[in-house]
C-alpha cells in the first residue's frame, strides 16, 4: 500500500501512474489554455450551490410544522379588565396631541389566524404574537381598533394588554 497524502492507495491500483503524474499544468498560451479558459471563481462557486428543484417546497414544509391554537375565548372577568384597559388608553390617546403627551407604552398579546390556505388550521387555528411599543390610538367607536406604533390591531383580536409602570394599577379617574 502507497499513501497519497492522507489516502491509502493499494499497490495495484489501476490508474497509479495516471495519479503519480499530479495535476496538469498549462502555460498561459498553450492550446488548451486558449480552448478552456480558467474559470471565474465567481463561477465556479456556482458549480457547487444548492439546487432546489421544487421552489417554494422548503417553504411550504416550513408552514405546515407551524403549531396553531384555537383562539381563547376570554370569561367575564377578564373581558371586564380589558374594556377597562381599553377606556384607560382611549383616554390617554383621544387626541393626537395627548397621545404624543402620555405615550403610554404597552405590550399587547393578539390573536393571528392562520392566512395559509393550504394548511389544516385554515379558518378555524392560529397563533398569539405580542407587540411592545407606543399606543397612539384607540378607536372602539367606528373602525374598533388599537394602533401601536405602525401596527393595527382589531379589537376582537387582543387577549391581553400589559405596562411595566403602574398605568393600570390607577382606578380609572385618576390616570391622565
Amino acid at each position: 500500500m502507497e499513501s497519497f497524502g492522507k489516502v491509502e492507495i493499494p499497490a495495484d491500483f489501476k490508474y497509479m501512474s495516471i495519479l503519480l503524474k499530479g495535476r496538469p499544468v498549462h502555460e498561459i498560451d498553450d492550446a488548451f489554455s486558449r480552448l478552456h479558459p480558467k474559470m471565474p471563481n465567481g463561477q465556479r462557486a456556482n458549480q457547487f450551490a444548492p439546487f432546489d428543484a421544487l421552489k417554494g417546497f422548503h417553504e411550504a414544509i416550513l408552514s405546515k410544522e407551524a403549531m396553531y391554537e384555537p383562539r381563547v375565548k376570554l370569561n367575564r372577568e377578564a373581558e371586564r379588565e380589558l374594556n377597562r384597559r381599553l377606556d384607560i388608553l382611549h383616554n390617554l390617546t383621544f387626541n393626537s396631541r395627548l397621545a404624543r403627551i402620555h405615550r403610554p407604552y404597552i405590550t399587547v398579546t393578539y390573536f393571528v389566524p392562520c392566512a395559509d390556505p393550504q394548511h389544516d388550521a385554515f379558518g378555524s387555528l392560529g397563533k398569539y404574537e405580542t407587540v411592545s411599543g407606543i399606543c397612539w390610538a384607540v378607536d372602539p367607536d367606528f373602525r374598533h381598533c388599537l394602533r401601536i406604533g405602525d401596527t393595527v390591531l382589531q379589537l376582537a383580536d387582543i387577549l391581553k394588554i400589559e405596562n411595566d409602570t403602574q398605568l393600570f394599577n390607577q382606578p380609572f379617574d385618576q390616570v391622565g
